[in-house]
Formats: structure tokens, C-alpha cells, sequence
């Protein structure tokens, strides 16, 4: 059968086809140790747990506004509001199937054919191509290690041309975890008010960032950037509700109702018991968020430690998110040319997962997740520096 065209624009997602492959080693009886998904290994908060159970046996369970139930709407503007001194309604949220989802509606409601799309890499695997499939263009404008993978102001101007609509930014970054400072985020949104492109901003991490750097949104310059402004954040990583599916974004009500009618005709609603949870997992007990954040800053401690220790191995510490992105360069060569193959070889010889950093853009590197117990990260660890120790001889 002859595939549509489009399908043909956008590649799998990298990081669930290392995942797929790790989890169909472990059914066969290898152990793997996998470090290449996203994922919280903590449970959903009992309390939120305990929400969603709640709302089965009061049977909602039906169909809600393809939008989502207005009091989840109104908690989520609110949470804002309370953090930032803004105004926002329930007409300006979205309730989605997760932040991708939410991501997906705004591109595919702001990017005709022709458009460009701004994008500093390393990025997030799916934004070039949410942005193809949606007929635009994506531009992409590379950050240096050396730098800490700080976007330059200079080099993303330098890119704008009359098609540019829109610049997507995720801070904390997936996978280097570079948080973006005040000042550089203040000058980008002033590039963009100039020339009017709207800016799309990524913080599904905005909970888990580490002393002494500090998250800072677009919304800290408001009410001058609110007219660009669409903030996408999601409750999987923050309450470990990743299979729950629910996301949200925050922008203008003329183009969340649009995102409204795109989805409507999509996947309709995000799942009712979902909401509930999430409900609860706004207004309820934030102790689990804590821990969530201590223990990531423990395992990234540990990991830092144990990267240095290994051969040929440069690494930026992560300021945010729960990713490493080590340098590998100097392992690279003609039985290992590129960093798919680094990441395969550990896979199958070291049965190790993780994620090549070609997938994000940048060749070189790989992307190790630390959302794992600290007894994994260092037998894991210990199999890549057998590794490596091993090619270095």
C-alpha cells in the first residue's frame, strides 16, 4: 500500500525505539539496565492514586469537553496565576494527552506550509518533526558544550527570515538539562516581540531544577510578552503520572480554542480519571514533589562522579531536568563511527540503554536518563566504564 507522503517526513521516536528494544531484551531474560527513557521510577503519589480510583467508582468516567472538565481548567490558570501574578482563565488552558499532545495542537494550529520554525539543539526529539509533519520548516540553531548549551541571542536572530513564525525553547533542556538564564530568555523574548514570532516553551521540568541556577518563563515578562507566549508543562514528570497521559498548554484563548477544535476531531478529551488525579495532584499534599527532587539530586551527584571517572568521557552538569549528555567523541572512530552505533554496541555487548545524541541533533553524545534507582545507576555505570575502558587500552 502506498503511504501518504507526510508520514514519510518524521522518523520514530529515537528514544521509545531504544525503550522498545531494552524492554524486548528483558522479556527474553537479558539483563538490561535502561537508561534511555524519560520516565519517573517513582509511583504516582498515593494520594493522587487514590483520586483516580475515587473517580472510577463514581463512575466518571464518560466523556468530558474535549478540553477538558473547566474545574482542572481553572486549578491549572490558577497554580499559575498564584506563581506568577498573572490572570489567566480556564478559556486560555488546555487539558491534553499528555504535554506531546499539547505541543502537537499548537504547532499543527500556528504552522502552514512554508513556515520555520526556530529550534536550538540539542532539542527535544519530537519538535522537528511535530514541524515537518505540520508542513513547516524546522531551522535549527546549534549550542556549544563549552558554552553549557546556552542558547546565543546572536546566533538565533541570525536565523530569523521572513517565514520565521515560531521559537520553540525547553528549559530545563532534554536532554543536556541547561537551564536558560533570566537574562538570555529576557533578550530572546524581546527578539521575538520585534519581529513577532510567537515563542513555544517547553517546561515539563520546571519542577526539578538544582541550587544555585533557578527556572525562569516567559511569563516572568509579562504582561509585555503575553500576546507571544504559549507555555506547554505536563503532569508526568512532576507527580510521576506518565501513563496517565496529561499535559496542558497555556496561550492566548483564540488559539487554545483552536487547539480545542483540533483535538475534538483527534482524540477528544484527555481521560476523565486522569483529570480527577490531576485535580489532586494540584491542590493535594506537594511532599512527594520534594522527595522526587532530593533524590534526583542525589543521582546526579553520583552519576557526575562516576562519569569523571571514566576514559575519554567530558560531561556539562546538568542544572536541571533528570539527563546526563556525556561527550564520547574521543571514542568514536571507524568500528564506531557515530553515536547510534556507540548506543547499539552498548545495548547488545553491554547490555546497557541509552539514547545517541544524533537523535537530538547533536553527533557525539549520548543521553543517559538518571530517573532510576541509584543501584542501577551504578551497575550501569560500572558495564559503560568496562566499556570504555576497554576501547581506551
Amino acid at each position: 500500500m502506498k503511504l501518504a507522503g507526510r508520514i514519510h517526513k518524521i522518523t520514530e521516536s529515537p528514544t521509545i525505539a531504544m525503550s522498545s528494544k531494552a524492554a524486548a531484551m528483558k522479556a527474553a531474560g537479558i539483563d538490561v539496565i535502561d537508561f534511555s527513557a524519560g520516565e519517573p521510577d517513582f509511583p504516582t503519589p498515593e494520594n493522587v492514586k487514590a483520586k483516580g480510583m475515587e473517580a472510577i467508582r463514581n463512575n466518571f468516567t464518560k466523556y468530558t469537553p474535549s478540553a477538558g472538565i473547566r474545574k482542572l481548567r481553572e486549578g491549572v490558570a490558577a497554580r499559575y496565576n498564584k506563581k506568577y501574578g498573572t490572570s489567566f482563565g480556564p478559556a486560555e488552558v488546555i487539558l491534553c494527552n499528555g504535554g506531546k499532545q499539547a505541543l502537537f495542537n499548537l504547532i499543527f494550529c500556528m504552522i502552514q506550509e512554508g513556515d520555520e520554525v526556530i529550534i536550538p539543539s540539542p532539542y527535544w526529539v519530537t519538535f522537528p518533526d511535530q514541524v515537518r509533519l505540520a508542513g513547516g520548516t524546522p531551522v535549527l540553531v546549534p549550542t556549544r558544550q563549552d558554552e553549557n548549551f546556552q542558547v546565543r541571542v546572536e546566533e538565533v536572530e541570525s536565523a530569523i527570515t521572513p517565514a520565521t513564525r515560531i521559537l520553540i525553547l525547553n528549559s530545563p533542556n532534554n536532554p543536556s538539562g541547561a537551564v536558560l538564564p533570566r537574562e538570555v530568555l529576557g533578550n530572546l523574548v524581546q527578539l521575538c516581540m520585534k519581529h513577532d514570532i510567537k515563542i513555544i516553551f517547553d517546561e515539563c521540568y520546571d519542577c526539578f531544577v538544582f541550587s544555585p541556577y533557578q527556572h525562569t518563563s516567559p511569563i516572568h515578562f509579562f504582561p509585555e510578552a503575553r500576546g507571544i507566549t504559549y507555555i506547554v508543562n505536563t503532569f508526568s514528570k512532576a507527580y510521576s503520572m506518565t501513563g496517565w497521559r496529561l499535559g496542558f498548554a497555556i496561550g492566548s484563548a483564540e488559539v487554545i480554542e483552536a487547539c480545542d477544535k483540533l483535538q475534538s476531531h483527534t482524540t477528544s478529551n484527555p481521560s476523565s480519571i486522569s483529570q480527577m488525579a490531576g485535580l489532586e495532584a494540584l491542590d493535594g499534599d506537594q511532599h512527594s514533589v520534594d522527595l522526587m527532587f532530593a533524590e534526583y539530586d542525589r543521582r546526579r551527584k553520583f552519576i557526575m562522579e562516576a562519569l569523571a571517572a571514566m576514559p575519554g568521557i567530558r560531561c556539562n552538569e546538568p542544572q536541571g531536568a533528570f539527563y546526563v549528555f556525556p561527550d564520547v567523541t574521543a571514542h568514536l572512530d571507524s568500528h564506531i563511527p557515530d553515536s547510534v552505533t556507540f548506543c547499539r554496541k552498548l545495548l547488545e555487548e553491554c547490555h546497557v540503554g541509552t539514547v545517541p545524541g544524533s537523535a537530538f541533533g547533536v553527533e557525539g553524545h549520548f543521553r543517559i536518563s538518571y530517573a532510576t534507582s541509584i543501584e542501577n545507576l551504578r551497575e550501569g555505570c560500572r558495564r559503560i566504564h568496562d566499556f570504555l575502558a576497554h576501547r581506551h587500552r
